[in-house]
């Protein structure tokens, strides 16, 4: 991985990838991506230094900004929010609630991030042996909410400390 990096060009501080990385928490990969697309979506010039890319800071910084409360303003609100906030949706309609594509959403997430969906309001054991599991409606809506979903996050990773220490 790349080392943080900043220089002066013509007296105004440049950050590399992995800097603004650093910064934002968006990811190089993203930040290639969105740079590429650069014609479309305005994204600030590069200055190459040998094979790196460094950006102007001020510029860049403000750009990752913006893009990212754009993002976030654009999120995808729930399908289907007419409808009393106290009515108990199963898993299908749960998943026509939040716009999923499928079940296996929140199947997935149910059995694979422990904590990161809502438990269930109500749940019923079925003569099968299954669990009906079912959420009010503004449960649903409080999820929804939330700034951030497992792929649908706004940064492509954590920020770092910039100055956390390294074990050795």
């Amino acid at each position: 991985m790349p080392t943080p990096n900043r220089i002066d060009v013509d007296g105004r501080p440049h950050l590399n990838r992995a800097e603004i990385a650093d910064r934002t928490g968006i990811s190089a990969k993203t930040q290639r991506n969105l740079y590429v697309e650069r014609d479309t979506n305005g994204h600030p010039e590069a200055h190459l230094q040998g094979r790196e890319a460094f950006f102007d800071e001020q510029r860049v910084i403000e750009w990752y900004t913006a893009w990212a409360e754009h993002k976030q303003a654009n999120r995808r609100p729930p399908q289907d929010d007419a409808g009393d906030a106290d009515e108990l949706l199963d898993v299908p309609a749960a998943t026509r609630f939040l716009g999923y594509a499928s079940q296996s959403t929140i199947r997935g997430y149910l059995a694979r991030n422990d904590g990161y969906f809502p438990e269930a309001d109500d749940c019923e054991d079925l003569p099968s042996g299954r669990v009906r599991r079912r959420w009010k409606r503004s449960t649903l809506r409080a999820f929804a909410a939330r700034a951030a979903r497992p792929g649908d996050a706004v940064t492509g990773r954590s920020r770092r400390s910039r100055h956390r220490a390294h074990p050795s």
